[in-house]
């Protein structure tokens, strides 16, 4: 027995009448065709992009804090710090040596002030390194960066700042250093070798930049203060004895000495 079904959808969207042939089943009686679903298509959405906001320019915090500084400049927020006029200036450079345990230290300290208030300024550490810096800062008021100056002055000299002209040094307490000219000229520093290390033939080689910067700051040093004719010098990992009288470094740890000159 042949069966045949045929299907067509009008405009109207219903199903014609199915021809079931002579099948009297209730399958091909009641059989109608699938409706077909169409799916509605939605435009793309516009993509949406959100600019982030320009960098902002460092501010001082106007309550006051602990600003770290880079070990190679006191300025901060490119803005230039001058030097508060106080019966001279509020600018101090401290050295704790002793030669006895290796020990050589500085401590340099500075009020200043900008137009975005007043400062004070600290560096320390082994000489011959960069050492730490910090800012402290700001404060509103002249006095109150003044009586941090000489506060920090006598905890670390044990000698009032008004008094800084009859110094007088204190065990275990830093030095006052009298300043070096800024008109002091300056030269070259080199070394003698004669040991053949590192492949070297015997003569007298130049020190490096950073290194004659260190021995020259040292002799500028020892024009103004005598007494500092011996100092500890840190340079990476080893210490050397710079002697300015004899014109010597001797290492430390290997008690290697050669001799040294400026030219």
């Amino acid at each position: 027995m042949a069966i045949t079904r045929s299907s067509k959808v009008k405009k109207s969207g219903k199903p014609s009448s199915v021809n079931t042939g002579t099948c009297t089943c209730i399958w091909c009686k009641t059989w109608k065709p699938r409706k077909v679903y169409k799916t509605k298509k939605y435009p793309p959405k516009p993509k949406t992009t959100t600019k982030k906001p320009a960098p902002t320019s460092v501010k001082f915090n106007p309550k006051g804090s602990i600003v770290i500084s880079k070990p190679t400049s006191w300025s901060t927020a490119s803005k230039p710090l001058n030097c508060i006029e106080d019966d001279g200036t509020l600018d101090a450079k401290l050295v704790l040596v002793n030669l006895a345990d290796n020990m050589d230290e500085f401590f340099n300290m500075q009020a200043v002030f900008s137009i975005d208030g007043f400062f004070v300024s600290t560096k320390w550490g082994h000489t011959g390194t960069n050492g730490q810096s910090k800012l402290e800062g700001p404060m509103m008021t002249l006095e109150e960066a003044t009586t941090k100056f000489y506060t920090l002055f006598h905890e670390k000299t044990g000698n009032l700042w008004s008094n800084r002209k009859s110094f007088v040094k204190m065990d275990g307490k830093y030095d006052l250093l009298n300043s070096t000219s800024a008109t002091q000229a300056s030269g070259p520093w080199e070394y003698y070798m004669d040991d053949f290390v590192d492949g070297k033939a015997t003569g007298w080689y130049p020190y490096t930049a950073e290194g004659t910067t260190q021995t020259e700051l040292l002799y500028q040093t020892h024009l103004t203060n005598s007494a500092y004719n011996r100092r500890i010098v840190q340079s990476g990992y080893f210490k050397y004895c710079i002697d300015l009288d004899e014109m010597t470094q001797t290492n430390i740890k290997t008690n290697k000495r050669r001799q040294i000159r400026r030219v």
